[in-house]
């Protein structure tokens, strides 16, 4: 019986402990990082930015986000929320749905969501060890008012807040008016349903209930990007009275309504419907997210009495809604440079820009967006660089960064930061004032080659990721000894137009001992932190300089290797309500233990 007794608290404790780590577990899960949005604004799609909005309306709504206000772990998240109509029936916003996955150098770092009723940012653990994360993000929703008074509606995440003013939007009815004259029309809007975005389409027929008396024909060919769902299409009568498609055949016999997969063909006897109008409505699912547009023709015949048939056809053209998102970061001594192009208010990755980038020395190189349009230099020497795009895509407008430099610091320590440049896209061409000329192509002064000098493009191989090959034990200045360049002074340029570099004629271009990254778990010893257009490369030291400081670096790693093995980082997480918990518990199974030894004895 003793024994029995000991086991079961045994298993109680070890269930104790186990409840414990869950706890634990559960208190570091994500937080709430909504107070990270920078900034957040609204705009009517079709009419820009207005005091008040009309019922119906569609928002874009636009927003940033920024570790500046702290860190971003794994398992936090942004929250944009809105009024909704389970507030309110009658004065809401509603969100389209919309699921995009956010990555950061092919690694995906977080996920957007987008439904009826918020937007949300989601980052996984990839994000622990990247720091300046920044962000944009976008979204449309339709805003409804059917009051008969103005009413405010928000859109925000608690720190940062929109309010909507809604236009009153109550309907006095429907009214038909009679004239023996043909009138129709086709409408199409986007809507969110059942978790899904789609094209609501509407053909009005018959609009003047005239008297018919031939048939209505009519045929629709759903355009690419979107699907028919044929168990959502009905019929308005005299725009009061639905009727489902499943009742349509018993109600009008002499009619049809077919559907043979994105086609819908109809005909509608002149005896059922004269003198009435009437509309045809159908759904379609949105799957080209990615469309800007969606434009729709219905075509047809009708014979109003006294009259001979007329063909007819009514066209829509319906704006897809917005949705995209996109992050930066960048790790400790990595920096970049990050190339996008405008598309309708959305940047867009844009790769195949060549930059020349030049140290402080003279020295020149030159990289290409890859296909994410990022270029990426780790491991760079501390100093100051200069970036120009010299190429880009043929569709791109390059004049209006043709003449731009970025300067940029590359501190020794500190944080990194990606360089983000714009470009838009060339305008159409217009007429030349007389053809018959040429017009000579523009000089860059900026990359003329001066005779004897090495095609910058064959220095981009000295781009080199110190500790990669060498041994941890003993880091060494890279000697580059296979350098057929002999060392020389900063070229002076030979054209006038070239940059002017900074110069200090009474200190050397760069460190007698160019600083290098760490090994191991140790920081690293590169980084940035300026204004926000960071870019370098690694920097070959002169034989010279190494010989003369290789001895003292050697003594400055060994005492930094001394130091680091003294100071072991043995903090644990902060769980004390737990490790209190644990000894308790312990406490009584070794009470429990001696109580059974001292009965047994």
């Amino acid at each position: 019986m003793k024994k029995q007794q000991l086991f079961i608290g045994l298993i109680s404790l070890l269930l104790f402990v186990f409840t414990l780590g869950n706890y634990s577990v559960h208190a570091d899960m994500g937080r709430n990082i909504s107070d990270h949005i920078t900034n957040l604004e609204i705009s009517d799609r079709d009419q820009g930015k207005q005091d008040t909005y009309q019922h119906g309306a569609y928002l874009n709504v636009k927003g940033t986000f920024s570790d500046q206000c702290g860190e971003i772990h794994g398992g936090d998240y942004i929250l944009v929320n809105w009024s909704t109509q389970s507030e309110n029936a009658h004065a809401f916003l509603q969100g389209f749905n919309g699921k995009k996955d956010l990555y950061i150098d092919g690694t995906m770092v977080a996920t957007y969501t987008v439904d009826a009723t918020g937007a949300k940012l989601l980052f996984n653990d990839n994000v622990n060890n990247l720091q300046n994360i920044n962000g944009s993000f976008t979204f449309t929703v339709q805003a409804f008012n059917d009051t008969s008074n103005n009413r405010v509606l928000n859109i925000g995440s608690g720190t940062v807040n929109v309010d909507v003013t809604m236009q009153a939007g109550a309907s006095d009815g429907h009214e038909i008016t009679h004239h023996q004259s043909w009138a129709g029309s086709k409408t199409g809007a986007v809507q969110s349903y059942a978790g899904k975005n789609w094209v609501n389409w509407g053909v009005y027929f018959n609009s003047n209930a005239a008297d018919l008396t031939g048939q209505i024909t009519f045929t629709d060919q759903i355009p690419a990007g979107l699907s028919l769902d044929p168990n959502r299409i009905n019929i308005w009568l005299d725009g009061t009275e639905y009727i489902p498609l499943a009742d349509f055949k018993a109600r009008f016999p002499q009619s049809a309504i077919k559907v043979e997969g994105s086609v819908i063909t109809a005909t509608f006897a002149g005896t059922e419907f004269s003198g009435h109008s009437f509309s045809l409505g159908y759904l379609t699912e949105i799957t080209d997210p990615t469309a800007v547009s969606f434009t729709n023709t219905a075509t047809g015949s009708y014979q109003l009495a006294g009259q001979t048939p007329q063909d007819y056809d009514f066209a829509a053209t319906v704006r897809n809604v917005n949705f995209d998102a996109s992050v930066t970061g960048t790790k400790p001594g990595e920096l970049k440079i990050i190339k996008y192009y405008d598309e309708n208010g959305s940047r867009k990755f844009l790769p195949g820009v060549t930059f020349e980038i030049t140290a402080q020395t003279g020295k020149k190189w030159q990289a290409t967006t890859d296909a994410h349009g990022v270029i990426s230099l780790k491991n760079i020497i501390a100093g100051t660089y200069f970036v120009r795009e010299i190429a880009a895509p043929d569709w791109i407008d390059l004049d209006e960064v043709r003449n731009r430099t970025w300067q940029v610091a590359v501190l020794s320590r500190g944080e990194g930061q990606a360089l983000e440049i714009v470009n838009h896209k060339k305008p159409a061409p217009e007429e030349p004032a007389n053809p018959g000329e040429k017009e000579p192509p523009a000089e860059d002064n900026e990359t003329s080659k001066v005779p004897g000098e090495k095609d910058p493009a064959e220095d981009t191989e000295e781009v080199e990721v110190p500790n990669e090959k060498e041994p941890a034990e003993d880091p060494e200045v890279p000697m580059n000894s296979d350098e057929k360049e002999p060392p020389e002074e900063p070229r002076i340029p030979a054209n006038p137009n070239e940059i002017d570099l900074p110069k200090d004629p009474e200190k050397p271009a760069l460190p007698m001992v160019p600083e290098l990254p760490l090994i191991g778990d140790q920081e690293p010893a590169l980084g940035t932190k300026t204004t926000g257009k960071e870019i370098g490369l690694q920097i070959v030291p002169k034989p010279a300089e190494v010989n003369a400081a290789e001895k003292k670096e050697r003594q400055q790693q060994a005492t930094a290797k001394a130091t680091a093995a003294t100071s072991v980082n043995t903090k644990l997480p902060q769980t004390g309500a737990g490790v209190s918990l644990m000894v308790y518990g312990l406490i009584i199974l070794v009470g429990t233990v001696l109580g059974f030894r001292r009965k047994l004895f």
